[in-house]
């Protein structure tokens, strides 16, 4: 790899997990502002964690309860509606017969919110990823940024980043609804997903 597309890969790397962290924060503030018993929740783990050992990468990691509403955050809103990879030799899924060449485009949105895999998909519950309900899961219907090593590029970059962020914020401010906080939200879905309109949150010290 020469130096130039070594460059290039990086900055693909570094716009790809910047951009989808700026969406699914703006998410994550949203369901907070309008399930205050999580946010709370959130907000005492933040404290008790940070008042130990301060923001430190170590702490972050080891906030369950911020892992489990970064990752319902995802679920509800995931960077990218499907994802799609070419089938590079012939193969049979689940009894269909896929031929080399074929590009199969996998529905992520669809998958996020089908009742064949969640109870109530709609709502936002964050203990649907304690370890005990991931278990008893299928791993696959849960790919906000794809199958490794075909996921996104700069995906674990991106949650840390919304992780780290979003417990700096949560330990110093609270997200609540205002006048013009919509109830449901209209979704762009070419590129990253995201709301069409802005969101309007009112942000008070906690």
């Amino acid at each position: 790899m020469s130096e130039g597309e070594l460059v290039a890969q990086t900055l693909r790397f570094l716009v790809s997990a910047f951009n989808a962290a700026t969406f699914t924060l703006e998410f994550a503030a949203y369901l907070l502002a309008l399930h205050p018993g999580v946010q709370h929740r959130l907000q005492q783990e933040v404290a008790r964690t940070a008042g130990q050992k301060g923001l430190t990468y170590e702490a972050t990691v080891g906030m369950e309860y911020l892992g489990l509403v970064v990752k319902e955050t995802l679920r509800l809103f995931p960077p990218r509606v499907w994802v799609q990879a070419a089938c590079t030799r012939s193969t049979v899924a689940c009894q269909v017969k896929i031929p080399s060449g074929i590009r199969v485009v996998v529905p992520v949105w669809v998958l996020h919110h089908s009742r064949e895999y969640w109870d109530q998909p709609c709502q936002f519950n964050p203990l649907r990823f304690t370890n005990e309900e991931e278990a008893a899961r299928d791993p696959h219907c849960f790919l906000p940024f794809g199958i490794q090593p075909l996921a996104t590029v700069g995906s674990e970059v991106s949650v840390m980043l919304v992780k780290v962020a979003l417990a700096a914020v949560v330990r110093a401010y609270r997200f609540a609804r205002c006048a013009h906080t919509p109830m449901c939200i209209e979704i762009e879905t070419l590129g990253s997903t995201r709301s069409k309109e802005p969101i309007s949150l009112q942000v008070d010290l906690a």
